[in-house]
């Protein structure tokens, strides 16, 4: 594998853990949206 495959399987990873992580950190915040008050939220 030359480098730039390399550099091209870890954009792709990095791509995939950081969707993951953003879904993971929005349904986090959708349950904590609904069960704090409204107000709350900046």
């Amino acid at each position: 594998m030359d480098k730039k495959e390399e550099e091209k399987e870890l954009l792709l990873f990095d791509k995939s853990v950081f969707l993951r992580l953003k879904t993971v950190r929005e349904i986090k915040g959708l349950i904590w949206k609904e069960s704090m008050p409204a107000t709350i939220i900046l």
